[in-house]
């Protein structure tokens, strides 16, 4: 509240501004409170699910009334002007809190309530529903498949293509050429996987595709959402040629060892053992937990200066601390970093400034095998190398951070309701 009343009216003093926003911060407090009163025992039937969607919408209201305070308490005079006793006797006597006790009413009866009772509930039975009568698994759908798209060819087509078209860029010592051609041309190698794995690969994919829209548009995701788009982002890098490239190598030696050379040799061999990692939860369990447990934030480029590498998501350290990037569009780009979620764990949503433009760029081509997408309206010549680009990134992503919209913002709505 201080933050806003400081930004409508940037010459309040500094104790003017904090003493005012801890006063009319009562008064919003108790409007709340008396909303939760008289909408608590009305709300008998609610999923756990729903827990974030009406966090983000407790938080939206909440916003929208802090406005509304400071807006009626400084319409006729300045921050600056209010006497502070006064001030406080007014909005907390007997008469402010009469209208404590009204606003609060009528935001429980014609707002808090109408959202439980004409979506809350309805999406709760809805969703009671699905889970008491599941639906019959069908066998998996597998199809003869020769090339492999280890990025999903729906994936660049809604979010790296321009009316069907992408600009490649292949690196050749320390330049970048690029080529407009059609999505489908790319991210493809022939025989990578059984067409078992490619018919797995896809359900994932389709598991993902709310998830990722959730997040473009500032929308937090409930639990099993976020546990679709943290395997999407698994399966994207476990999946890559590189990972399979290294993965292998690694254990050649041993399939040497234990199986003969012949084996390690084997082509179809190897490629068995590199699919029965789909299978290992201990390989899942550690590359998932950081994901699910440290905080998302979905960095904004409003240069399209996002690329993506042929790696897919990049998962690295820095210092020591793991350190996950994930491109989702020419404009987007989700960055996990080391620190643990807040309390309320949706992505905390930051415009990059030019600086951090330019260093997500080099970066993600620094990570690059050789070629890479980006948007058909930037040209991008040469590779330049930025030192502790990583620290960079991090720093001012923290920085950027702490001054975040308010949909990221911590409100005092207690989820322990559910």
């Amino acid at each position: 509240m201080k933050k806003r009343l400081c930004e409508l009216f940037p010459d309040t003093k500094e104790k003017q501004g904090q003493a005012l926003a801890d006063i009319w911060g009562e008064v919003v407090d108790q409007i709340f409170h008396e909303m939760d009163r008289i909408s608590k025992p009305q709300i008998t039937e609610l999923h756990i699910n729903l827990r974030e969607e009406m966090i983000l919408e407790f938080a939206k209201l909440r916003h929208h009334i802090e406005s509304k305070v400071i807006e009626a308490q400084t319409s006729e005079r300045l921050p600056n002007d209010i006497d502070l006793e006064v001030e406080r006797e007014h909005c907390l006597g007997d008469i402010g809190k009469q209208k404590i006790l009204n606003t609060g009413k009528i935001l429980a009866e014609n707002v808090w309530l109408e959202k439980y009772h004409n979506r809350w509930k309805l999406k709760t039975r809805s969703a009671l529903k699905k889970e008491n009568t599941p639906p019959v698994s069908k066998p998996l759908k597998i199809n003869e498949v020769t090339y492999n798209h280890f990025i999903p060819k729906s994936f660049i087509k809604r979010y790296w293509s321009e009316e069907g078209l992408i600009r490649k860029n292949s690196i050749s010592k320390g330049t970048v050429n690029y080529k407009d051609t059609s999505f489908g041309t790319w991210g493809f190698v022939q025989n990578l996987y059984s067409n078992k794995l490619e018919a797995y690969f896809g359900l994932i994919e389709g598991d993902a595709a709310i998830p990722i829209q959730k997040v473009l548009k500032v929308e937090p995701l409930n639990t099993p959402q976020k546990l679709a788009l943290v395997g999407f982002i698994v399966i994207q890098y476990i999946r890559n040629p590189v990972f399979i490239e290294s993965h292998n190598k690694k254990l050649k030696p041993i399939i040497e060892q234990h199986y003969g050379v012949e084996k390690a040799n084997d082509t179809e061999h190897v490629q068995f053992i590199y699919e029965s990692i789909f299978n290992n939860h201990e390989v899942y369990r550690n590359l998932s937990k950081p994901l699910f447990d440290n905080q998302w934030v979905l960095v904004r480029s409003p240069q399209k200066a996002i690329l993506l590498p042929d790696t897919c998501n990049i998962f690295t350290s820095v210092n020591g601390e793991p350190l996950t990037v994930v491109p989702l569009t020419v404009s987007d780009c989700l960055v996990i970093l080391a620190q643990k979620a807040d309390e309320y764990p949706w992505p905390w949503y930051i415009t990059a400034t030019p600086e951090l433009e330019r260093w997500l760029l080099c970066f993600l081509i620094e990570h690059s095998r050789a070629e890479f997408l980006s948007s058909t309206k930037q040209d991008i010549a040469t590779i330049e190398t930025i030192e502790s680009g990583g620290e960079k990134i991090i720093r001012t992503i923290l920085k950027l951070g702490k001054s975040r919209s308010v949909s990221t913002e911590r409100t005092n709505f207690r989820p322990t309701d559910f």
